[in-house]
């Protein structure tokens, strides 16, 4: 699977996921430590009091499996590292397609009510196949993203190996997140793209310049 067909299939997935009401049923936060992956939601029933979070307990090991954050310009894709943190960045100028007025597919707007519908009803193979004939650019003009360059942070903490290792994705705020302990002291890094910029953020709970990892990139 390519990156196009990924972001298709992820989008379409996580869109029809999200809309079902009934699909939350009996889901719990997973423990940490948890050697399995999945979808947890926190909160009350109503649909508006919902986090919906997407959780691993291993870091990433190739771009498919990185959690994705983004403002629509600038994006990366967090791979959860202990030792060395990969962010894998990409910006909307960098891209192979150029300017032509035949990336837009005309019957996008047509089918909108309908696609919809077909989420509401819970049939989403049915409104996937729609968004993947109409919604979707032309794939002869469009082009496609290109990387732009990958940021390495390097971590040196005081000794232990990690353990309590979890990373999330928060799709209600667009936070990847990443959690773990290294000789019982608990880390938490957390990862987000505001308007014009990008913010990381690395903290342990206690805090104190004996338990902070020193940082290189």
């Amino acid at each position: 699977m390519n990156r196009r067909e990924f972001s298709k299939f992820s989008a379409f997935g996580l869109t029809a996921f999200a809309l079902s009401e009934g699909a939350v049923a009996g889901t719990s936060k997973p423990e940490r430590g948890q050697t399995t992956t999945g979808v947890s939601v926190e909160g009350k029933a109503g649909a508006r009091a919902r986090k919906w979070t997407l959780w691993y307990a291993q870091p990433a090991a190739r771009w498919l499996e990185a959690l994705p954050v983004g403002n629509g310009r600038l994006g990366a894709m967090v791979f959860g590292g202990v030792e060395r943190e990969r962010l894998a960045l990409n910006e909307s100028t960098v891209w192979s397609g150029a300017p032509s007025d035949r990336h837009e597919n005309p019957q996008a707007k047509a089918h909108l009510d309908e696609i919809r519908q077909l989420f509401f009803n819970g049939k989403y193979i049915e409104g996937r196949d729609l968004c993947a004939q109409y919604v979707l650019g032309r794939e002869d003009t469009y082009g496609t993203h290109l990387p732009m360059a990958d940021l390495r942070l390097d971590m040196k903490h005081a000794g232990g190996a990690p353990s309590d290792y979890r990373r999330l994705l928060d799709l209600d705020e667009g936070i990847a997140q990443v959690e773990y302990s290294v000789n019982g002291v608990p880390f938490s890094e957390r990862f987000w793209l505001p308007t014009r910029t990008a913010c990381w953020r690395c903290i342990s709970l206690p805090s104190s310049p004996a338990n902070s990892p020193s940082t290189s990139g």
